[in-house]
């Protein structure tokens, strides 16, 4: 029964914090145990015939019953409790009035609106009614300093019925304020109570948190230990492996003197054409043997270098030769080999050592890679920001899948040079780091089967950092 009138009445969904929701409910309670009290004091005062006693009853038994309605709207929480205060009030100030004034018996009653209004209201509206029930105690006096005596409008038999009565609403009066203010000390109990437990279970939870803070700390320490040991023990074999590599392209270097000099010396005596012929192999083989331990050497360098000297210069002249160095190679595969420049004065940052090996490894492969009879263009290019180098090719283009290799050092691809040429697969990984160096960048366009085309920007002077 209860739980369904506090959902019938307590419907509001605006309370602002839980303080309010219980004040609501107190109000509730409070309501309905006064107007069963005033029920019980209306059948009294029925009793001993005090007309006056049973008008104000029943005035309190409906406004007491009602008053739990305006709970179910949005009149603010301390206006309900006070025209709670206000209905009690009124009814004991008549009460005393009309029962003998400083001789009646209900005038201790004037003890219980301001205690109500502390407990369900607040502390301003409680001094407030204190105030009024000083007030009237005053006019009580007043009255019976100044000899004004008030009747007692019942039949006088029931005098100590009513004294009695009044006594024990007195006592009601008082167990409703202890039961109102348990009601406030146990649900704040129960709220401290729910507080420390929730506290004592973040407390928990922050304690296992800092616990696996702690063991992955531990962890990541541990990681960053093996990390940094593999880090040193790979850069140890790094180190081994650049040594080993820088002292076998050397001492590879010192064999292949030997072969060209025991060559130049051998053509020095008189040798038969096929012999001749022979020797320019053997010489060719030693040069592409070399070129090739040069890259190594090379490539070695760069992976360590992080600076490199640039100069302000027309990129023109260097493109222009490093073509016209390829004209007679491109001849003999019947490749046409064209340049063209939209400014030939235009200047930047670069190191033209570094540039023109950009340029040859380039088109070196294009032409490497380009059938007979087809074309090989080279265009200059620049905006506002970047010089940009096109060096497109007629070849069998780069596939998909292998354009994220295309840079990466000693990579062999699916694309073979048409007329038996040797590919190391060093020279773009050197491309993409000579460029790199001139803050630049290398990057490849291509369909598979329509040729490829390469592209070079650097920055413009002003843009180069």
């Amino acid at each position: 029964m209860s739980f369904n009138l506090d959902r019938f009445f307590l419907k509001r969904s605006d309370r602002p914090y839980q303080g309010e929701l219980a004040k609501d409910l107190l109000l509730l309670r409070a309501s309905l145990y006064t107007g069963l009290f005033s029920l019980f004091y209306l059948f009294v005062s029925i009793l001993i015939g005090f007309q006056a006693g049973v008008n104000l009853m029943i005035f309190n038994v409906v406004g007491f019953l009602l008053l739990p309605f305006l709970l179910r709207t949005s009149v603010p929480i301390w206006v309900i409790g006070n025209i709670y205060v206000f209905i009690g009030a009124l009814a004991i100030v008549l009460l005393i009035y009309y029962s003998g004034g400083v001789e009646s018996a209900i005038l201790p009653w004037l003890l219980g609106p301001p205690s109500i209004a502390m407990l369900i209201v607040n502390k301003r509206s409680a001094l407030v009614w204190a105030a009024l029930m000083v007030a009237c105690f005053f006019y009580f006096g007043i009255l019976a300093t100044n000899g004004i005596s008030l009747e007692k409008p019942y039949d006088p038999s029931w005098h100590y019925t009513f004294l009695l009565a009044t006594h024990i609403g007195l006592l009601l009066i008082l167990v409703m304020i202890f039961f109102i203010f348990e009601n406030y000390r146990s649900m704040a109990q129960k709220k401290i109570e729910q507080q420390n437990t929730e506290l004592q279970n973040a407390l928990q939870r922050l304690e296992a948190a800092k616990e696996e803070l702690l063991s992955q700390n531990d962890h990541i320490k541990s990681q960053n230990e093996e990390i940094a040991a593999q880090t040193e023990f790979l850069k140890q074999l790094l180190e081994g492996k650049d040594y080993i590599i820088h002292i076998l392209a050397h001492d590879l270097k010192s064999p292949l003197d030997s072969l060209e000099g025991l060559i130049i010396l051998m053509k020095m005596e008189k040798v038969t054409s096929s012999q001749d012929e022979y020797l320019g192999l053997m010489q060719s083989s030693i040069n592409k043997s070399r070129a090739l331990i040069d890259k190594v050497i090379n490539l070695g360098a760069l992976e360590h270098q992080e600076q490199v000297n640039l100069t302000e210069e027309s990129i023109y002249p260097i493109l222009e030769k490093v073509v016209a160095d390829f004209k007679k190679l491109a001849e003999l595969k019947e490749i046409n080999l064209q340049v063209e420049a939209a400014d030939k004065q235009v200047k930047t940052l670069i190191d033209p050592i570094y540039l023109n090996q950009v340029y040859e490894n380039i088109l070196s492969n294009a032409i490497k890679f380009s059938p007979t009879g087809k074309d090989v263009n080279v265009r200059l290019l620049h905006n506002a920001t970047v010089v940009r180098t096109e060096i497109s090719d007629q070849g069998p283009g780069v596939p998909k899948e292998e354009m994220d290799r295309l840079f990466s050092k000693f990579s062999k691809l699916s694309a073979q040079p048409t007329a038996g040429e040797s590919s190391t697969g060093l020279g773009l990984s050197l491309v993409k780091r000579y460029v790199e160096l001139m803050n630049g960048k290398v990057w490849c366009e291509s369909i598979e089967g329509q040729g490829a085309t390469f592209i070079v920007e650097i920055p413009l002077t002003s843009y180069n950092v």
